[in-house]
């Protein structure tokens, strides 16, 4: 289910562009890629890596990418820049307490 969301929503970042933005210092920044995010729990808390332009893949690719980089966030694997940078996050119901879908502030 998650893969889907996270398709639908990079879908939806294409479709409604002036949605694929995040404040900076300098103004509003508008990304031309749907670089979603999604929380995965690990011991103390969350991160969230990133399936970077997420608009131009596959149902099939976003699950295997997703599910190696929730092992790997699990496992404290993943690189700086798999977690940092991500323009919408996606939190799947049930694995926190609370379902957040916002825009990242970077």
């Amino acid at each position: 289910m998650n893969d889907f969301v996270i398709k639908a929503a990079a879908l939806a970042l294409k479709m409604v562009p002036e949605a694929n933005a995040s404040y900076t210092p300098e103004g509003i920044a508008m990304h031309h890629n749907a670089d979603v995010s999604m929380a995965v729990a690990i011991d103390g808390g969350l991160i969230t890596p990133i399936i970077r332009k997420a608009e131009t893949k596959g149902l099939a690719q976003i699950a295997t990418e997703s599910k190696d980089l929730a092992k790997r966030a699990r496992e404290r694997k993943l690189k700086p820049e798999e977690f940092q940078g991500g323009h919408l996050l996606r939190v799947q119901p049930g694995h926190v307490r609370h379902q957040a879908v916002h825009l990242d502030h970077q």
